[in-house]
């Protein structure tokens, strides 16, 4: 394998100007910021370098940004946030994407209450009951743990009524608190397989990155890396975005790759970049610096 290792950040910082990281699997595991985080950012910041956290999370970016800072994580390290969440409200606000413009008023909202920011002061009515809805809001599963299995039946009269689903976070896995969880894109998936619609918005989408690049305001992308832990939403979307990409081993796909004491096993993970096909320009046991 050809792509190089690095022990942390100081040798990117050389080679890029701006740097667009994921969050869960690589600042923190859904809860707690991991070791080294801190330092990492405030040496970025003080070498002048522009940093934004880009995120599959289905809540408003001020919402992220004010988990962010309960985590200790000061705004001051960080020029920006772009949600999922947070491209979904302003989509849904603007009525510019012909898809989600002609998706009705009466919305069945699937997703914990902790991420209803997303429709918050929208013009839509949430329903409760399915057979009286225009479409779905997915922002993930209701209860941890869940199985897929679950939402079968509810599924099931979605898709015999042809309702379309909006999943605001494609993200298929989720760190919460250091434990794997199913989210949106595994329902989404799901609601597919059945025969359903579903819109997704957030990574691997173009157009989020495009939106980064567009608050760096940075017109050489050859200057701008992404850092992030999943192959098919963090580094295919750079990759779609032609922009260089960054593995964090320590994320959703730490035990594939037999991440342990800070390194992972070399030939696993070999075997599973060339699973995904991804190819990026270094690989990070975490982010530190």
């Amino acid at each position: 394998m050809n792509i190089p290792l690095f022990s942390g950040l100081s040798v990117l910082a050389e080679r890029y100007d701006a740097f667009i990281l994921g969050l869960g699997g690589v600042v923190h595991d859904g809860g707690v910021l991991y070791p080294g985080v801190i330092e990492a950012l405030t040496r970025l910041r003080e070498a002048g370098k522009k940093t934004v956290f880009l995120t599959n999370t289905p809540r408003r970016s001020y919402v992220v940004v004010r988990d962010l800072n309960n985590m200790g994580l000061p705004s001051s390290l960080y020029d920006g946030v772009l949600s999922s969440g947070e491209v979904v409200y302003h989509e849904f606000k603007s009525k510019k994407d012909a898809f989600l413009a002609s998706l009705g008023t009466n919305c069945y909202y699937l997703g914990p209450e902790r991420n209803e920011s997303v429709y918050e002061g929208l013009e839509y009515r949430i329903v409760t009951d399915p057979n009286k809805a225009d479409f779905i809001l997915n922002t993930g599963n209701l209860f941890v743990n869940d199985s897929v299995d679950t939402y079968i039946p509810l599924f099931s009269a979605c898709v015999e009524r042809f309702l379309p689903m909006v999943c605001v976070n494609p993200d298929k896995i989720i760190l919460n608190h250091g434990q794997f969880d199913i989210c949106a894109g595994t329902l989404a998936t799901k609601y597919e397989a059945m025969g359903g619609r579903v819109c997704y918005r957030g990574k691997p989408d173009k157009s989020v990155y495009m939106y980064c690049l567009e608050g760096l305001q940075i017109e050489d992308k050859s200057k701008v890396v992404m850092i992030g832990d999943a192959f098919e939403t963090d580094l295919a979307g750079a990759e779609v975005a032609g922009l260089d990409s960054v593995f964090v081993c320590g994320g959703i796909h730490a035990r594939e790759i037999g991440f342990s004491k800070g390194m992972p096993d070399m030939q696993k993970l070999e075997d599973i970049l060339r699973h995904y096909g991804r190819s990026p320009q270094a690989i990070l046991p975490s982010l530190m610096w």
